[in-house]
């Protein structure tokens, strides 16, 4: 999570127990349950949504399969692949969501693709990639 976090901000931070601050952390019979409550805090500070966190799958180094939901969303699906290569390693974050309201989709995929692409770019940033 603290690695969730470096790549979010300053966009967002998210809140977590300090006992799950890597996903790697997370005992095997919290798998398909509720992992923990997190708070989604705009800019760092400003709380705009709760996170129900739940990993069906995480694999060390080779990525994480969340299923979870939101107050915003009904169903939020994250899939994170890491795959070497020459050099450094492939991340493909694959997700999908269903907004609890319907006329939220709009902002919200612009949204969410804007987080993620912040978070891509901090990654190449931090491991000295093409920007």
């Amino acid at each position: 999570m603290q690695g969730v976090n470096a790549e979010l901000m300053p966009i967002l931070r998210m809140t977590y127990p300090p006992t799950l601050s890597s996903l790697d952390a997370a005992p095997r019979e919290l798998l398909g349950k509720l992992a923990f409550k997190s708070w989604v805090l705009l800019l760092g500070w400003l709380p705009v949504d709760r996170h129900f966190l739940s990993l069906t799958s995480v694999t060390t180094g080779e990525g994480f399969d969340e299923r979870s939901s939101s107050w915003s969303n009904r169903v939020w699906n994250h899939r994170r692949t890491l795959t070497p290569i020459d050099g450094g390693t492939h991340i493909v974050d694959e997700l999908s969501f269903e907004p609890r309201v319907a006329l939220a989709a709009p902002f919200l995929r612009w949204f969410i693709t804007t987080v993620f692409t912040h978070r891509h770019r901090v990654l190449r940033r931090q491991f000295r990639m093409l920007p």
